[in-house]
């Protein structure tokens, strides 16, 4: 019949396990700090945005130019965009994607797609 080891020869210990990394782990699992409370996110991969599509409809994403993010960011401004859950677009956006067939929104947060129907932005309100 089996027996536990005595207690001298346990491999589990009572007290807690000690890790040394050469560096401090919130420097591996945070994003890049340049100075306090400042953070560097990535843009979104290009690979990324390949396999991307819109939950809905299925029709492939694409990211928004320049151009786009600024009369988007513009709207967001004047108050005249909401999601299709009707709350307000309250934030600005560096980041966006769009449908292909120009229906949907979806905000990039922190280099996060945020693809979820009830916060998708109905593209017809910007024209």
């Amino acid at each position: 019949m089996w027996r536990p080891p005595p207690p001298s020869r346990r491999l589990v210990s009572s007290q807690p396990l000690k890790f040394t990394a050469p560096f401090p782990l919130s420097v591996w699992l945070s994003p890049l700090r340049l100075e306090p409370d400042t953070f560097v996110f990535m843009p979104l991969s290009k690979d990324l945005v390949d396999i991307l599509c819109c939950p809905v409809t299925k029709v492939p994403v694409r990211l928004m130019d320049a151009g786009e993010i600024e009369k988007l960011n513009a709207a967001i401004r004047a108050g005249s965009l909401s999601h299709e859950d009707r709350s307000k677009v309250t934030e600005s956006m560096e980041e966006a994607l769009i449908t292909e067939d120009g229906a949907r929104i979806y905000k990039v947060k922190e280099g996060i797609p945020i693809m979820l129907k009830d916060q998708a932005i109905d593209a017809a309100q910007l024209a």
